[in-house]
């Protein structure tokens, strides 16, 4: 029996989940379907950890970060304690964000009506409310999400029942703990909003098919021919790999030397991953890149970008130029990205589209689309590759 949900949900799929030597390009209504993205919502970011932000950000009493995820607004924040504290950014009196932007301060207020919430979430104001009768200010408050830290960055869920983070990073730990990032400090942050959906800019970062055309003039020579690739395939889509890879320099040369405690590393160590849903890192000796992909509609996406630098380098003489190298030398990849990564979201609509056969050369992006599909429909029966549910 075939199931229909506005697009015909088996369509391509079961050749999506083929063996990669069979596999298909997933079709254009899984990147561009609103129904898609809505279940997307459901199934994955409303159920998973995600990285939100560097607990340098929020390391004073006081601290905040404000986000809207797939239209969940969420604020994180540095109690009097020194802890990081998750809310849901809804006043419980009528639903007004309570806090925007980001800064210090003591307490929330509602902009409406004035109810105050300390940096626990707990109400601590209500004007005019002594006369509703029932009304109970110690059972009213911001409502509290999972909140928890590895590697300097600051996680949420929004699942009351999820696991805990260090369940869902056991593999991303195994890899990648070994790069102290919770020792690094932010030299930039920014942000890039691109038209397309989010699933393409993974696949972007990981398809290292690509890399031999649209960066043949700048950092293909940087790096192993697209056959060398090894990637470890980890949970929910996720991956991991490791290659010979210079500096994220112009001439592939480290402007800074290696951070202290990777200087026993491959002068060429090269680091990527993913950790689905969101995060995504690439690394070097002397630099972290990460990366927080946030879908905000099924054709637009944000991803904030981080460089990130030991400590120690932050005190080398003329640092800032040298940080500024690494960031002016990424500006120009992005660009040879974003074209042609938009060029994807356009033909997803096209009647004339369907996904061709995969390359070998692909597997890891074979691996992430499969580990979303799965997540989508894993309560429904099993996708053969006719397009019909058995």
């Amino acid at each position: 029996m075939r199931r229909e949900v506005g697009y015909r949900v088996g369509d391509g799929l079961g050749e999506t989940l083929a063996p990669l030597s069979q596999a298909r390009h997933a079709p254009g209504y899984i990147y561009g379907s609103p129904e898609i993205f809505q279940l997307e919502k459901e199934k994955i970011f409303m159920r998973e950890w995600l990285s939100v932000a560097r607990t340098e950000e929020v390391a004073a009493p006081g601290d905040y970060m404000t986000f809207r995820i797939m239209d969940e607004p969420l604020v994180i924040t540095c109690n009097k304690a020194g802890e990081v504290r998750a809310f849901a950014n809804v006043c419980a009196h009528r639903g007004v964000e309570v806090a925007t932007g980001a800064g210090n301060t003591r307490e929330f207020s509602c902009p409406y009506h004035g109810w105050l919430y300390d940096l626990d979430g707990h109400l601590v104001g209500a004007p005019y409310m002594k006369e509703a009768e029932g009304f109970d200010p110690a059972t009213c408050r911001l409502k509290p999400l999972q909140c928890a830290q590895w590697g300097g960055w600051v996680f949420v869920n929004f699942d009351d029942e999820a696991a805990p983070l260090a369940d869902f990073l056991v593999d991303f730990e195994a890899d990648f703990g070994f790069l102290q990032p919770e020792n690094c400090r932010i030299a930039h942050k920014f942000t890039i909003d691109w038209d397309c959906n989010w699933k393409f800019i993974i696949e972007n970062l990981m398809d290292v098919y690509h890399f031999g055309t649209v960066h043949a003039e700048s950092f293909a020579r940087m790096v192993p021919e697209p056959d060398k690739y090894r990637f470890n395939m980890r949970l929910r889509g996720g991956i991991s790999a490791f290659y010979s890879g210079r500096s994220f320099t112009a001439d592939g040369e480290s402007l800074l030397g290696p951070m202290s405690w990777l200087a026993d590393q491959p002068e060429e160590l090269g680091c990527l991953g993913v950790l689905s849903p969101n995060f995504h890192i690439l690394a070097r000796r002397d630099l972290i890149r990460p990366y927080l992909t946030w879908p905000v509609a099924p054709g637009k996406t944000q991803a904030v970008i981080y460089h990130l630098f030991a400590e120690e380098h932050l005190q080398q003489p003329g640092f800032e130029a040298k940080a500024q190298a690494y960031y002016d030398w990424y500006q120009g990849i992005a660009a040879e990205d974003i074209a042609v990564i938009q060029a994807l979201q356009h033909i997803t609509g096209s009647t004339w589209f369907r996904g061709e056969r995969m390359s070998m050369m692909e597997s890891a992006i074979h691996h992430f689309i499969a580990g979303v599909i799965e997540r989508l429909f894993d309560d429904q029966p099993p996708i053969t590759a006719s397009g019909d549910t058995t």
